[in-house]
This record gives structure tokens, sequence and C-alpha cells, in this order.
């Protein structure tokens, strides 16, 4: 090859690595897209309201929580199975302080839970969550897979806008799927 043709090939496969790099961004924010998405998945919704129909402030809370419960529960899945883990699992893993560290976190997300409204039947469910994680996970090598199995932000999360979805369809008057009777 003339040096020519090497200056042109290389300049032919620079921006092909960027294409590449780009895609490899996109991929992993549309992973991003879809584990926030599964976190929401199996949230019961009330009949009628949507979480887009909450106020921008409440939307943006739950937002941020979901995002938070997510890193912390099901942010990397083990290669080759579907078994998701989070921060709060690699956190387990220092004795002690870890499951410490994991439980202040999710503090924050039940601090957040009560700016939103959450009921206090709500907070103590979560509270008792949040417990249940860290004492249960501080127990050597079980507690590591219990924390892998148990998930108790994304619970969390769950309980939080099934309660606000609740609330918030009373306020516009629409009933919820539990009290509609065919």
């Amino acid at each position: 090859m003339t040096p020519d043709a090497r200056q042109h090939h290389a300049a032919v496969a620079e921006p092909a690595s960027a294409v590449q790099a780009d895609r490899a961004r996109s991929d992993r924010h549309q992973s991003d897209v879809a584990a926030v998405r599964r976190a929401d998945q199996h949230v019961p919704r009330p009949h009628g309201v949507d979480v887009a129909s909450l106020p921008p402030d409440v939307q943006q809370r739950l937002q941020w929580i979901r995002r938070v419960a997510t890193a912390l529960d099901s942010a990397w899945r083990v290669p080759g199975t579907n078994i998701r883990f989070g921060a709060d699992s690699l956190l387990g893993l220092v004795p002690g302080v870890g499951d410490v560290a994991g439980a202040a976190i999710s503090l924050g997300i039940l601090h957040q839970a009560r700016r939103i409204g959450a009921s206090r039947w709500t907070l103590a469910r979560m509270t008792l969550n949040v417990v249940v994680d860290m004492l249960l996970g501080a127990i050597p090598l079980v507690g590591d897979l219990f924390d892998v199995a148990w998930k108790g932000n994304l619970r969390n999360v769950r309980l939080l806008e099934e309660t606000v979805l609740k609330t918030h369809s009373r306020t516009l008057g629409v009933p919820d799927h539990h009290s509609v009777r065919p």
C-alpha cells in the first residue's frame, strides 16, 4: 500500500470507529432504559391513571427513586443468565459496613417517599423491606445471595408507585382497579 492509500484508509476507518462508539453509547443507553422499564414493569396501575398524569415534581422524585433502586438492585446482569444484581449486592460483600451503607442509601429513597406523601402504612412497609435487606444481607455468603434475590429497593418502588397512583386516582375521582365491580 502506498503512503497516500494508508492515510486514506486510516481516514475512512476512523469514522467507522466513531460510529461504533456512538452505537455502543446508544446500546448502553437503551440498556439503561430497558432496566428502568423492567423495574417499572410489574407496578400495579389504578385504572385510568398513569405516572404521566402526576404533578411534575412527583414524577421527578419517582424517576429519581426508580433510578436509584435500579442501580442498587438490578444494574447489571450475570453473563449468560437472567440473574440481575446491583450496587447493594456489591456493597454487601464488604463485611459489616457494606450492608449499612446500602441501607443508608435506601433511607434516601424512604425520605423521598415521605416527601411525595406516601402513607404511614406504606412507609412502614418500605422500612421493613430495608431492615430485612440489611439484617439478612449481613449474614456472610447467604446474605450476599439474599441481596441478589430480595431486591428490596425495587419492592419499595412498586409499593410507593402503587400508593401514589391510588392516591392520585382518588383526587381525580377515578376508581382504582380494586374498587371496580363487574
